[in-house]
């Protein structure tokens, strides 16, 4: 699942960082499928291209069974207003160190 999502987070413009948690990513009993998709600065309405990260990431429900869970921030926010299980984010894709 975290391979698909790196491929699938190239295509998409914009992403600049994908990161999963909860129970899924610990490896406990889960029914959802959490990502946190990190967006840069853009002109673009911001309804716009979460529509088009939900539409393009929708396939790994199907490749998880549980359904998605896709909270987007910008940068800024995610930089400036942290999460509280920031430690528990594992990395999934990072546009800074894509080829």
């Amino acid at each position: 699942m975290i391979e698909t999502t790196r491929k699938m987070a190239q295509a998409l413009d914009g992403v600049s960082a994908i990161y999963g948690m909860g129970s899924y990513f610990l490896e406990q009993p889960f029914n959802d499928v959490d990502l946190v998709v990190i967006v840069s600065p853009t002109k673009r309405p911001l309804a716009a291209l979460g529509s088009e990260i939900r539409t393009a990431l929708a396939p790994l429900s199907q490749i998880t069974g549980a359904p998605l869970d896709i909270t987007i921030f910008t940068e800024t926010e995610f930089f400036t207003r942290p999460l509280r299980d920031m430690h528990t984010l594992v990395p999934i894709y990072s546009a800074s160190s894509q080829p």
